[in-house]
């Protein structure tokens, strides 16, 4: 089989090597790519006892891309290409073999039409995939789509655009997965009118699932209008907008049933970057627009690939806010730049938190195994069905043991998803819901000198379902003002009334803050804030203050230094002081050397209702050096010791990277790193070398070896790995 598609495959480069002849004379766009890879790896792991097995890995792979964009006539074009990758593989293990072959196939044909005022397009887009051996086996998977598109945007009426789709996913014997979907989404955007947006669109969803028998069709509308405005001579800002949506949707069930899923909207994306004091249960999540807009694409800045800095281990927190404590959710998706191979994607371990008030998290179980989707580039995370205002999902990024290829070196988030699945036979018949929102907003400078400003914002939304209403009301008062050119000042009290579905919440916030730079390179700052809120459980209050300072003092050093002071008492009882303190110095005593260290303390007590203060510690002091004494040379050590915490700890992190004939045709390239964990007596050696060869335009050559040595007391591990990369493009 693998001898029939590499020819077949070859034919197809050749064919298209013919084309691309002629496309290159009339001045289209052809790209073509020929990949062909080996990889052998070998691991031998010793336990305690003395006794060694050994793993040998050994794949073969190919890879070949077409890309074709041509113009047709004046306003017509055409882009075409397709993807093959065959990959195969054999284990060997203790004596026994096993062996497998996995490929994936994909194609794609879109015309597209530019008229100016008049845009379309339509094609047509296939993958298949399938594996086969005793590694992996499966069944044969298709998944195809038809599109058709089209935007109409005419002078000084409603911009219009029509989107028709139909997918269908299925095994090609129909025995586990034949699920076609339809779509039709018509849209009415609207802004002749200055300062006034309105918005409608039409929505039409049939999924049919024909291994469950389930049919469900969805009618989904949605309009929206909104106004912004600038008055009295631009000191006052507005904003208004309200929203109206409907869904009908009907569900019928022929077979043994099924499921069906519900996209849950969120208000908002949520990430966070855990630091060194932050755990997933107490810490505060900021805004991410880009987690939840409609782009699978696009980067929302977050890398959960092996690349990031050295001992970064942190978690990253992916959430989002919904409309109410009452939105009930049960699957995730998370969404990725690039597909991954299951060895890849299983070494990755997901939990999930829920939250009233983003600040105190409860951990959510999963319902099943997190899977990566068969064609979509996502992880797949089921959930115990749960109803929150606020809902999270954290990992840890790939560890730097899992794999060396530069590939999974950045692996970039790019979408949430969130879905509440249900058993067909719930659903089953005609179901309508209906809301309504409406959002404003309004901002008005007070005074110029000094700085004074009231703003205030009202936001409701009504779900027809179970007939749940939720708002929000905030009115504050804000003061920013320069005493003179070493001092300012700043200031805000602001009350807030909400129920997000669980009853009447009322609250003071209010906040005060005073900075000094007595000089361009020396900055101090001290912040309190404060507030207190009442729900319906209780009375919740919290206090802080906060001190920074910040100074530069000889050209390359730079000193810094924190700390601060907060307690609190929840609306349960549970009573919350803490202490932190960070220093941080930096230093380049040469361009070529960098110097660092931090100090970072922490304390915290907690005393639940009616119990005695606890106490949780942490503290550690780190340092780092770098140098580059020469171009082609680079040295970097970290040091870190954990003086309070779990247990005290050592680590240390050396590495050496030396790379001659750097940007010429022939680069060579030579690192290596030592890790040291005392707490748990584990050292872990890495060392990779490869050769990276240009041999002429359009043809490079890559060989890369790597060794990791892991000792720890449960045994040893070493893992030796060569790769050979050979890329041609046309």
């Amino acid at each position: 089989m693998l001898a029939i598609r590499t020819v077949r495959a070859a034919g197809v480069v050749a064919a298209a090597l013919v084309v691309a002849a002629g496309a290159r004379a009339r001045a289209d766009t052809f790209s073509a790519l020929v990949e062909p890879r080996f990889e052998l790896t070998r691991e031998r792991r010793d336990d305690p006892g003395g006794a060694e097995r050994t793993t040998e890995d050994m794949t073969f792979g190919q890879r070949y891309v077409l890309g074709l964009s041509k113009l047709l006539f004046p306003n017509i074009g055409l882009d075409a290409g397709g993807t093959f990758d065959d990959q195969l593989t054999w284990q060997r293990t203790d004596g026994a073999e096993l062996h497998g072959e996995t490929w994936r196939g994909s194609g794609y044909a879109h015309l597209n039409l530019n008229l100016g005022a008049l845009a379309g397009s339509g094609g047509y887009d296939r993958t298949e995939e399938a594996s086969s051996g005793a590694v992996g086996s499966g069944p044969r998977l298709v998944y195809e789509t038809w599109t058709a598109r089209g935007l109409w945007k005419p002078a000084d009426l409603p911009q219009l655009s029509v989107a028709v789709s139909r997918a269908n996913t299925y095994d090609t014997a129909r025995r586990d997965r034949d699920l076609t979907v339809d779509d039709v989404l018509v849209a009415a955007d609207y802004r002749g009118i200055p300062r006034l947006q309105l918005r409608y669109s039409l929505r039409y969803s049939n999924p049919e699932d024909r291994i469950s028998g389930t049919d469900t069709t969805s009618i989904i509308q949605s309009a929206q209008v909104a106004y912004d405005d600038k008055l009295f001579r631009g000191r006052t800002n507005v904003y208004m907008s309200g929203t109206v949506s409907t869904t009908v949707s009907s569900t019928s069930i022929l077979g043994t049933g099924g499921t069906v899923s519900t996209q849950v909207l969120p208000l908002t994306g949520l990430s966070l970057v855990e630091g060194a004091l932050d755990t997933p249960t107490f810490d505060k999540l900021v805004a991410n627009p880009a987690l939840v807009d409609p782009s699978s694409t696009v980067s929302a800045n977050i890398n959960i690939g092996y690349g990031v800095p050295l001992g970064d281990v942190a978690y990253r927190d992916l959430g989002a806010q919904f409309p109410d404590v009452l939105t009930k959710t049960s699957l995730v998706y998370v969404w990725v730049n690039k597909r991954l191979p299951k060895d890849i994607a299983s070494a990755f371990t997901w939990t999930a938190y829920t939250s009233k008030d983003n600040a105190t998290w409860t951990p959510v179980p999963l319902a099943g195994a997190v899977v990566f989707g068969d064609f979509d580039n996502r992880f797949e995370i089921p959930l115990v069905p749960t109803e929150a205002q606020y809902l999270k999902v954290v990992v840890r990024p790939l560890a730097k043991g899992v794999t060396t290829l530069p590939d999974y070196s950045e692996i970039l988030v790019t979408k949430l998803q969130f879905f509440l699945v249900q058993p067909a036979a719930e659903v089953r018949g005609r179901t309508s819901t209906h809301s309504e929102s409406v959002v404003a907003t309004q901002q008005t400078r007070i005074f110029s000198v000094p700085n004074v400003s009231w703003d205030a914002s009202v936001s409701a939304n009504h779900s027809g379902q179970g007939n749940r209403t939720s708002y929000t009301v905030v009115n504050g008062l804000s003061l920013a003002q320069r005493l003179s050119s070493v001092w300012s000042v700043s200031g805000r009290v602001q009350r807030q009334d909400a129920d997000a579905g669980s009853g009447h919440t009322g609250s003071y916030l209010w906040a005060a803050s005073a900075s000094a730079q007595p000089l361009p390179t020396l900055t101090h700052a001290l912040t309190y804030s404060g507030q207190w809120a009442s729900t319906p459980i209780g009375i919740a209050t919290s206090n802080s203050l906060n001190l920074f300072n910040r100074a530069e003092l000889y050209r390359g050093l730079s000193l810094l230094a924190s700390g601060g002071v907060n307690e609190g008492t929840s609306d349960l009882g549970v009573e919350t002081r803490a202490v932190t303190a960070t220093a941080v110095a930096a230093a380049t005593p040469h361009p070529k050397l960098t110097l660092g260290a931090s100090y970072l303390y922490g304390s915290t007590w907690t005393a639940p209702l009616g119990q005695g203060w606890s106490r949780q510690q942490t503290e550690r002091i780190d340092g780092s050096a770098s140098a580059t004494p020469f171009s082609v040379l680079y040295l970097s050590a970290v040091v870190s010791r954990i003086l309070r915490g779990a247990v005290p700890t050592t680590l240390l992190n050396t590495s050496v990277a030396f790379s001659p004939f750097e940007g010429g045709n022939l680069q060579l390239r030579v690192s290596y790193g030592e890790s040291l964990d005392t707490a748990a007596d584990a050292v872990v050696k890495t060392f990779v070398s490869g050769v990276h060869w240009m041999l002429r335009p359009g043809v490079l050559i890559d060989t890369s070896y790597s060794s990791i040595d892991n000792r720890a007391p449960t045994g040893r591990t070493r893992t030796d790995s060569v790769l050979t990369l050979l890329t041609l493009t046309f």
